[in-house]
Parts: C-alpha cells; structure tokens; sequence
C-alpha cells in the first residue's frame, strides 16, 4: 500500500472499513427515523475486542447514514459501550451536536438517540415515490457545502430566487 507522503497516518475510509468488516464478528444495529415514521435500518458489524476501532467506524458511518438518508431519531443496539458512545457524541457539546442539531431543524422535531438491545430497533419502513418528469409548479433546492451553502427557488421552469451564502461548519 503507498503511504502518503503528507500524512503518514492516514488510511482511506474503504481501506479501513474492508480491514475492520474482515474481522468483525458480533452484531451491530442502526436505525434512522425520518417523516411520517419511515425508518432506514442498516445492519453491520463490530470487533468484540477492539471497543476503540469498533466505535470510530460506527461513529464514521452513523453520521455518514444520517447525511444520506436523513433523519431525527437514531435507534442503536448491539454493545453497549458504542452505543452509549455514539449517544454521547450527539449530545450538546459532543462531537457532533452540530448534526444533532442542523437535522432537528431540518425535521423540525428534537433530536434523539436511543440506545437499545439489538432485537428491539426498528425494522425498514419505507415507499417510493416517483420523482421528476414534470417543470411546473414550484420547487426549492438546497445544498449545503463545505465552505457555502445555496439556496434556488424555481416557479414553471423560471428562477426566481438565487443565494449563496459563506459558512465554516
């Protein structure tokens, strides 16, 4: 593997991930609960003697599910000690109260974090809905970057209301 010359300790998350599932064993649950009770539920793995490595990866892909699919309540079973974990860097002052709170306000409903044994978290609920196909009407697009976010409104086709607005999440 090449080692990369600025940061020697850095490994790319699908070299780390294929190395972490190779050796996890015991059970791991996540659920994220959206809208009108939809839930995302994502089963995985965790290395029973390794709690630190096991809590990185579960920290790294609980937040990576939470900006892909989205949700208000996040529903963990499986060891304790990660769960309990992955609750605390929700929480005000942890390391991501930032997304605690920017997807309450998306929700507009309390964050949560809940922490439960394995058989208990909530299975799939979700539909599907046909998207696309049609300009009228109105729409809104939002996309939050890295160093700005933009905001479009469109009426039949037409903008009409554009704005990029500077931030450093």
């Amino acid at each position: 593997m090449l080692k990369p010359v600025l940061d020697k300790e850095f490994i790319p998350a699908a070299v780390f991930n294929r190395d972490f599932l190779s050796k996890a064993k015991e059970r791991f649950s996540i659920a994220l609960e959206r809208e009108n009770g939809f839930v995302f539920r994502y089963d995985t793995y965790i290395i029973e003697e390794d709690i630190k490595k096991s809590c990185f990866y579960v920290e790294r892909l609980v937040k990576t599910l939470l900006w892909c699919v989205g949700g208000y309540k996040i529903t963990l079973g499986g060891r304790r000690e990660i769960a309990e974990y992955i609750r605390d860097c929700y929480k005000k002052g942890g390391l991501r109260e930032f997304d605690a709170d920017f997807m309450s306000g998306v929700y507009e409903k309390p964050f949560e974090v809940v922490v439960t044994d394995i058989d208990n978290v909530p299975e799939k609920k979700e539909s599907s809905r046909p998207i696309g196909r049609h300009l009228d009407g109105c729409r809104i697009g939002f996309d939050a970057g890295g160093s700005d976010m933009k905001v479009s409104a469109v009426a039949d086709g037409k903008v009409i209301f554009s704005e990029e607005i500077v931030w450093h999440p």
